[in-house]
């Protein structure tokens, strides 16, 4: 003989199952939020490195190449990425922390500043692009002198 379960089995069953799915998807977004706070700048940081890297395996040829268009273009291109990069992750950063707050605690603030390892970075950044109008500017002395000699 076959039991058919209760009415009100059925229902917390099902009730059960929608909170456990409920409660995946709040912890998938969660998590999701949390990659949100801190990926874009691990990869502001790491293509900033690269570039840097490709930069310095250039110049080790010698001072000619260490004295380049190239290298000015990678002192920019660093630049404009740590500029950007930053601003970018304090923006996704400041947006997914207020959401993630939201989420997990009783009492929320509506604005959460960024770092300062953010703020160093955009200087950083500043201090790439001043340093690549060095170069370049080095560069066109070091060809008139070569074009008067």
């Amino acid at each position: 003989m076959r039991v058919m379960p209760t009415r009100w089995i059925t229902r917390l069953e099902t009730l059960l199952t929608y909170a456990l799915v409920l409660g995946c998807l709040t912890a998938l977004a969660a998590g999701l939020l949390y990659l949100l706070m801190w990926a874009p700048g691990v990869a502001t940081g790491l293509l900033a490195l690269s570039t840097l890297v490709r930069a310095l395996r250039r110049a080790r040829a010698g001072d000619r190449a260490l004295f380049s268009a190239t290298t000015a273009d990678h002192l920019r291109r660093i630049g404009w990425i740590l500029i950007a990069g930053s601003l970018a992750s304090a923006a996704l950063g400041m947006v997914a922390e207020a959401a993630l707050a939201a989420m997990l605690l009783t009492e929320s603030y509506p604005f959460y500043p960024p770092s300062s390892a953010l703020l160093w970075a955009v200087v950083a950044g500043f201090a790439a692009l001043g340093v690549s109008e060095i170069v370049r500017r080095g560069l066109a002395l070091l060809q008139e002198v070569e074009a008067t000699i």
